[in-house]
């Protein structure tokens, strides 16, 4: 088989070098590991859930931002505590919660929303 080069890789495509990815995850990882805060990484940044899993890993992260319900499904696969950035609105609480094990967490549109959320507790 022939070798394949990036200018071979069909786009769109996510090409990672990985040892400055970890380098970096470990960076960051060390920066908050001495302090009283602690790391919460955005999923959007790369919607790749074993960049997700790495990054937990590396330790130092409370759990994983997602901007979207969509994007906290994805992400459930390698994490179980997750904050959607984004309000939840009274037609999206009902998928909101059905994270399988996960533990969203977010804010909401109004009082409805919340007594929504409340009636599955």
């Amino acid at each position: 088989m022939p070798t394949r080069t990036r200018l071979d890789v069909p786009t769109p495509a996510l090409l990672v070098d990985r040892a400055a990815l970890d380098r970096n995850i470990a960076r960051m990882a060390a920066f908050f590991a001495t302090g009283a805060c602690r790391l919460r990484p955005h999923f959007k940044a790369h919607k790749t859930p074993e960049i997700a899993r790495r990054q937990l890993a590396a330790g130092s992260c409370t759990g994983l931002t997602c901007a979207t319900v969509g994007e906290a499904e994805v992400a459930a696969a390698v994490c179980t505590d997750i904050l959607v950035a984004s309000g939840t609105t009274a037609a999206g609480a009902p998928r909101t919660l059905q994270g399988g094990g996960t533990t969203p967490d977010g804010g909401v549109d109004g009082l409805d929303t919340f007594n929504i959320l409340d009636g599955f507790n």
